[in-house]
């Protein structure tokens, strides 16, 4: 929707990631402490732990804290929430759509109007540490996105796809011996490699074929065991 939406208006696209994203969210917000052994590139002395502040990644809360500190940021820049996707966020002026912004945890993608672009880019780097910003043709999500502009008439035209990142999975080998042996349980070197594949298989064909993406997830019902 929002790259159907941005090309009717001539927007340019654009994407930014935000750096330690889950380190920028909320506050820790637990009753009890929680504590970490400091990575050894921190130089800490031995025998001393950090109390965390803000979420790290690995804590359940996480995400639903940084997800939180986005909310602020996108109010602040007087866009709504869909209702429909809770990722996609939008304003308008006078009923016309002047800036369109979609989250992906960390990775923003988003277009709009000069002012409007140059004011939530200026907001979002108030707010956040972030990467440089891309224009135009870059990959967000494993998705490859250019856009075209029309010399002559301006029109803007937009090429999406997943083919980079569809050759970019490996296919692993299953021996004629192991195939005998279908009964057995799955190693953890195994079970590791059926992780991966399927975890990449379900985000291909979640943007891409509903029908596989059913097969993909009955795979993924199996990655316990």
């Amino acid at each position: 929707m929002l790259f159907s939406a941005l090309a009717s208006r001539r927007f340019l696209l654009r994407t930014i990631d935000v750096r330690t994203a889950f380190l920028q969210g909320m506050p820790l917000d637990r009753l009890a402490a929680v504590y970490v052994q400091p990575p050894p590139q921190s130089g800490a002395p031995a025998g001393v732990v950090w109390r965390l502040c803000k979420c790290a990644y690995g804590l359940t809360d996480a995400p639903g804290r940084w997800y939180e500190s986005v909310l602020v940021l996108m109010r602040a820049s007087g866009l709504v929430r869909w209702t429909v996707d809770h990722g996609l966020y939008t304003r308008h002026a006078d009923g016309v759509l002047v800036l369109a912004v979609a989250v992906h945890v960390d990775d923003f993608l988003f277009g709009g109007t000069a002012s409007e672009v140059r004011r939530f880019e200026a907001t979002l780097r108030e707010r956040f540490a972030a990467g440089s910003i891309k224009v135009g043709a870059f990959t967000f999500t494993g998705l490859a996105v250019a856009a075209v502009v029309d010399m002559s008439s301006g029109a803007l035209s937009l090429r999406v796809n997943l083919d980079e990142y569809v050759e970019s999975i490996v296919a692993f080998s299953v021996s004629a011996a192991r195939r005998a042996e279908v009964s057995s349980p799955l190693t953890a070197a195994e079970l590791t490699l059926y992780r991966r594949a399927t975890g990449a298989l379900l985000w291909a064909t979640g943007q891409t074929y509903p029908f596989l993406e059913c097969e993909a997830s009955m795979l993924a019902r199996r990655f316990t065991d």
